[in-house]
């Protein structure tokens, strides 16, 4: 099952300002709600980016899933992210351009996203406390290119999830892994399908 965040393709509300600097971890919450009432059993959640960080926080609070693959997940904020997605902010035309083919609203989409990741309320942000009480299987996969953020993205989150975490770093590989490397990437989900939990 794939699905659209709220504010996301075709999913309403949309968005007004800036997300709040909770937002990931509010959908994770709403994630949940949306599991139980698809009556979905111990599914692998396989999240990008943010959806990574979400489908992360989701496995750290709720004992409903059997494992997580994190593509280009991000736990704590670098300043290597900021900077390029101020980039982004600088010259917006592009990315909202191509937001615009999944995107009803592509520009409010973009300022919620890019105004929560560059502003002050932001800088502080870290998850990687929460992260200790994951207890499912959980692969963590980066591209050693990505342009969001450095390999300790990566490495730094498996050690905090401790001895259930698996890190791969793939080489050359920029954010967009699922674009550039679609057949790494379903080869890692279906390795995370076979290693998952099982419950009696």
């Amino acid at each position: 099952m794939a699905y659209d965040r709220p504010g996301h393709g075709e999913s309403l509300p949309t968005p007004t300002g800036h997300w709040p600097v909770n937002w990931l971890r509010t959908e994770a919450d709403r994630f949940d709600l949306l599991l139980a009432a698809v009556q979905s059993e111990q599914p692998l959640l396989v999240g990008h980016s943010d959806g990574g960080s979400i489908a992360l926080l989701h496995a750290a609070h709720y004992s409903n899933v059997s494992g997580v693959l994190a593509i280009a997940a991000h736990a704590w904020l670098e300043n290597e992210a900021v900077v390029r997605i101020q980039q982004l902010r600088d010259n917006p035309e592009g990315v909202i351009g191509a937001l615009a083919r999944h995107h009803r609203h592509p520009e409010p989409v973009f300022e919620a996203w890019s105004g929560a990741w560059t502003s002050e309320a932001f800088s502080t942000w870290d998850i990687r406390p929460e992260l200790e009480a994951i207890d499912v299987p959980c692969h963590i996969v980066q591209g050693d290119a990505d342009e969001y953020g450095t390999s300790l993205q990566a490495t730094d989150t498996a050690e905090v999830v401790g001895a259930n975490a698996q890190c791969t770093l793939i080489p050359g590989g920029r954010h967009l892994l699922h674009h550039d490397q679609p057949e790494t990437v379903v080869a890692l989900a279906v390795e995370a399908w076979q290693k998952r939990s099982t419950f009696d």
